[in-house]
């Protein structure tokens, strides 16, 4: 029965991965241990569900909460069928891409790039056949040629595997070039399948990057997808997945998917348990000046990648986000990373999605590249999407997607921003603004809204943070009241004599600084249950010492920052440091007032300024 179990669990994740991934640890049962380059002839499908704005518009309208459901479900609907085709006509599902997939054939042994782009005619043009509930089409584009397969990454044995090469930019032109219920090729494949006497039926158009776009109405010979026998091969390709590599495969599986996995559980109906509304943070992070010249360099290509993408998987994984992919498509060079998926949701999301879009702009900025990022903060349905509902023996094709609104208009921000700018909306900035500065920015008009969006940008850290700021003003406002502590007369004693012990007067405080004393020192621990009256009681200590002309220093843990080694310490010795302690504490009483210090700095449109570098 355990063997049973393991067998499920191994074909469960391999669902989640590219089947080229899944071949590559079939034949080689080993652990990835660096990143990755490798070439190969074939063909790319690039499908766009056409439609698919107004009809989740149309959702959110009718159905509110409900909407992000049943759009997903619409998608699951769709993507069943497509992903069926896909398979039944030698296809390899390499990404789904919200509501667009990616699909590969590769030239190999017997099967020649003529014979992949007859295949991928064929699935395109079968594809627009699928009747769906919402009637639903696509917009198809092709492209054939050398394909690059990359995989980097690595930090915390996290990998991503994607695509690059011409081929893809033909397709993604393509698709640009359709309409609803096109398919459409470039040049390149078009010219395959005419040498080849597949004797396409065509329709030439005007296209998007190319002089012409060659419109597929129909082959003189179509395929029937039953009697290709691709299916029952890919079947066995899973089902012989030894599961001695689950713990390899994990590494490409998103991570929401393993948070909890049980492997007792049925693993072919797991679909149902993995999907949720979440409130999330999303973020889109566009590589504005990446070049690569994978052709003639693709040892320099990989290690600028592999450099690029571990700096940024390092920033994201510090402060608990998932990263959803890494793709080159019609984008560019794109990073999405969502903050709030199950296992590492925070109630201070959009505050560490903020502070990961600036540190990793500037991080960029460091090595020479520049980046546009758009941040927002709404509701979303977290999921499986695909062939969620393969049957047990079946090598269905699956993947863990965040869908909703949320996630098009942080794409669409993403654009609008220009290099070197990060745009956030607005529930983003009302989460984030304790502890970042923002600078309001006229709205902008994007695809999908019928009214302007508001549009916020970072440009700094705020000088303390809420908690920091909270128990000061409290502090300030306890010298003006005469409310005391109840209930914690012992606690209290017993924290103003240790005081007390360490100094006595003004005048021996300057000898123990002057003399640089550190004989009395000593340090105590308060413990409690929330809620029990901590901070009130460190509030009274502070009272205390302020009376006494006692100079003190607060420093308070930020659960963002939970995992810098010594962040607590950054604040004491900033402030320790500091010219003037006005600076950074400018409520306690005992500080000069800095005549200067409201007025407030003249910050440029992007971040990354010299006075912001150490934040």
């Amino acid at each position: 029965m355990a063997d049973q179990n393991e067998g499920d669990l191994v074909n469960f994740l391999s669902s989640f991965i590219p089947d080229s991934v899944v071949r590559r640890f079939r034949f080689s049962p080993t652990k990835i241990k660096e990143e990755d380059i490798d070439k190969f002839q074939g063909v790319v499908l690039f499908a766009d569900i056409s439609g698919f704005t107004p009809l989740a518009e149309r959702l959110y309208r009718m159905h509110k909460q409900e909407g992000n459901e049943l759009l997903t479900s619409a998608i699951n609907e769709y993507f069943d069928l497509l992903v069926t085709q896909t398979h039944g006509f030698g296809g390899e599902v390499v990404k789904f891409l919200g509501d667009a997939v990616m699909i590969i054939w590769i030239a190999v042994g017997s099967q020649s790039r003529e014979r992949c782009a007859e295949l991928a005619a064929n699935c395109a043009l079968r594809m627009q056949e699928c009747k769906n509930t919402h009637d639903l089409k696509l917009k198809v584009g092709l492209g054939v040629g050398e394909i690059y397969e990359l995989t980097v990454g690595g930090v915390n044995d996290r990998w991503e595997y994607f695509l690059a090469g011409d081929p893809l930019s033909q397709a993604f032109n393509a698709e640009h070039g359709a309409e609803s219920g096109d398919v459409v090729c470039s040049p390149e494949f078009y010219e395959l399948l005419v040498n080849s006497g597949f004797g396409p039926k065509v329709e030439k158009k005007g296209g998007h990057g190319h002089d012409v776009a060659i419109k597929l109405r129909g082959l003189k010979d179509m395929l029937e997808m039953t009697s290709l026998g691709f299916l029952e091969k890919r079947n066995l390709e899973h089902k012989d997945l030894p599961s001695s590599v689950t713990p390899y495969i994990s590494g490409f599986v998103p991570s929401p998917v393993l948070v909890g996995l049980d492997a007792k559980s049925n693993f072919a109906d797991s679909g149902s348990n993995l999907g949720e509304l979440r409130t999330v943070t999303v973020l889109f992070i566009q590589l504005r000046t990446l070049e690569v010249d994978f052709k003639n360099r693709p040892d320099d290509a990989i290690h600028l990648i592999q450099k690029l993408l571990v700096e940024m998987q390092t920033i994201i994984l510090k402060y608990e986000g998932f990263i959803r992919q890494f793709v080159v498509d019609d984008k560019g060079s794109v990073l999405i990373a969502v903050f709030g998926c199950p296992g590492s949701a925070h109630e201070d999301d959009p505050t560490r999605a903020v502070t990961v879009a600036q540190m990793i702009q500037k991080k960029l900025l460091d090595i020479n590249q520049m980046s546009s990022i758009g941040v927002t903060t709404g509701n979303a349905f977290c999921g499986m999407v695909g062939q969620i509902q393969a049957k047990k023996g079946e090598g269905g094709r699956r993947d863990y997607a965040i869908v909703g609104d949320v996630v098009n208009l942080s794409a669409r921000l993403m654009s609008k921003a220009s290099v070197k700018m990060i745009l956030c909306d607005k529930p983003t900035y009302t989460h984030a603004q304790h502890s970042t500065k923002f600078k309001e920015l006229p709205p902008v008009t994007v695809k999908g809204k019928s009214e302007p969006i508001p549009v916020y940008e970072p440009v700094g850290k705020v000088g303390l943070t809420r908690e920091q700021k909270a128990l000061t003003r409290r502090v300030s406002d306890l010298n003006r009241s005469a409310v005391k502590l109840q209930g914690r007369d012992t606690e209290l004693n017993y924290l103003k004599k240790t005081v007390d012990r360490l100094v006595t007067s003004p005048d021996k405080l300057k000898k123990l600084v002057d003399e640089e004393d550190t004989t009395n020192g000593g340090y105590i621990v308060i413990e409690g249950a929330q809620g029990i009256g901590k901070s009130r009681l460190v509030e009274t200590l502070i009272e205390h010492v302020t009376v006494n002309l006692i100079p003190y220093v607060i420093a308070v843990g930020d659960s963002v920052e939970k995992n810098s080694p010594f962040y607590v310490w950054v604040g004491i010795l900033k402030t320790l440091l500091a010219d003037s302690w006005a600076e950074v504490y400018p409520e306690n009483p005992l500080i000069p007032k800095n005549e200067n210090e409201n007025e407030e700095s003249d910050k440029g449109d992007t971040i990354g300024d010299e006075d912001d570098e150490d934040d």
